[in-house]
């Protein structure tokens, strides 16, 4: 039987790559976990978004809620005629108010925007009280005004001395000189109201004189009357004459 020759190798093993070389190279930024970072940091930033909006939410709540209390207070004011009496008043009720809420609120970024909303409303908050506060001193102002003319006027229609017939008669003058100055109603207001005390103060004592009978002297005293409505004095002169 013929023998199968057999080959015995001369070369060493060896550790070594073959000739061809590969230029790749890793790099850690180039990983799955660097991959992933653009998502986390979009989850990051949709997190403080909507961190930030509820918030805001919560902040525009509570201000809303303390803005009722703030309407309330400034209702409680709006007939009180004394400006200064009433803006003291709602500032120390409110800032009372105002200091017991804040102090309750644990989240110090929604207590921030809690008062940078609270500040920003707190001028027109004053700002209408002031403004219900004048209407209110308007309004009183009036009543007395008027119910001192009513009763200056009753004064001068009681009173037989003709002397003192005057005197309440520029009383009532100067009662609508210092209720225009005060509301600076401005000068025609002001003629048009002497005008009207003149002309009531003529046709009063002219019905007395027709009440008398004595009819010459009632046309002599609307004939010689300054200061008054002339169309109205007509009209109760074309009265006499018939």
């Amino acid at each position: 039987m013929p023998k199968i020759p057999t080959f015995t190798s001369t070369a060493e093993p060896t550790t070594q790559v073959g000739s061809v070389a590969s230029n790749l190279k890793l790099s850690p930024t180039q990983t799955m976990a660097s991959a992933l970072l653009p998502a986390a940091q979009a989850i990051d930033s949709f997190y403080v978004k909507q961190r930030d909006n509820n918030e805001k939410l919560e902040a525009k709540q509570k201000f809303y809620e303390m803005k009722a209390e703030s309407d309330k207070i400034q209702k409680s004011q709006a007939n009180n005629p004394d400006e200064l009496s009433a803006v003291n008043t709602y500032n120390q009720e409110f800032g009372q108010y105002r200091k017991q809420q804040l102090s309750q609120i644990q989240n110090k970024r929604v207590k921030r925007k809690l008062e940078l909303l609270l500040d920003s409303d707190q001028a027109e908050s004053v700002y209408k009280v002031k403004s219900n506060s004048f209407k209110a001193f308007e309004q009183e102002s009036l009543s007395v005004y008027n119910t001192e003319q009513n009763t200056l006027a009753s004064e001068y229609s009681l009173a037989d001395n003709p002397e003192i017939k005057e005197i309440k008669k520029q009383s009532r003058i100067e009662s609508a000189t210092e209720f225009a100055n005060m509301h600076e109603m401005g000068k025609p207001w002001l003629d048009k109201e002497i005008q009207t005390i003149n002309t009531d103060s003529a046709i009063f004592d002219a019905d007395v004189a027709i009440a008398n009978g004595d009819y010459n002297k009632a046309k002599e005293i609307l004939l010689t009357a300054k200061n008054v409505d002339a169309e109205e004095m007509q009209k109760r002169i074309i009265t006499i004459e018939k």
